[in-house]
């Protein structure tokens, strides 16, 4: 009799053992599914970020050239297609709302860039450039948000500066 303790304790046991070594596996397996998960939306987070800052510092570059400023040697075209770059990058990997208020930027850049060719007035010229910051202000607004940099959720921006620049 003392036989079929021991053989009953031991297949117990095993039995015990094997459940640990599978639950062992199990968080193993979900712990390195969501390393790779973090992982990934690490590096998506990171993406956009270089491209929110491409996008802001061809708008810089190109406002700074409109008021007729050095540019390191920048030509306006370059700029163009670095500020377009960059849009279409966020367009890929940034959510609906940034992609609007990139847009925005782009858009409210190149109507203030272009202002001095089509022979707009000064109070023009000077409505564009603000209409083209209160695009910047509200893209990184919506960039720290996107980002987790600040407290405010992204749907509760505004579209004040994007429905300005609509052409």
């Amino acid at each position: 009799m003392d036989g079929w303790i021991s053989l009953a304790a031991g297949l117990i046991g095993a039995l015990i053992g094997g459940a640990a070594a599978l639950a062992g596996s199990v968080i193993a397996s979900r712990d390195t599914k969501q390393a790779r998960v973090h992982s990934a939306r690490k590096a998506a987070r990171d993406e956009r970020t270089a491209a929110y800052a491409q996008l802001l510092t061809a708008a810089r570059k190109l406002r700074y050239l409109a008021r007729g400023d050095s540019v390191g040697g920048w030509t306006a075209e370059e700029i163009k297609t670095e500020l377009s770059t960059a849009q279409y990058v966020i367009e890929m990997l940034a959510p609906n709302e940034m992609i609007a208020l990139g847009e925005a930027v782009r858009a409210g850049t190149l109507d203030y860039a272009g202002a001095n060719d089509k022979g707009k007035d000064e109070a023009e010229r000077a409505r564009l450039r603000e209409v083209a910051r209160a695009a910047v202000d509200a893209f990184t607004a919506g960039a720290r948000d996107d980002l987790s940099l600040s407290a405010r959720p992204l749907g509760s921006l505004t579209n004040s500066s994007r429905e300005s620049t609509e052409v």
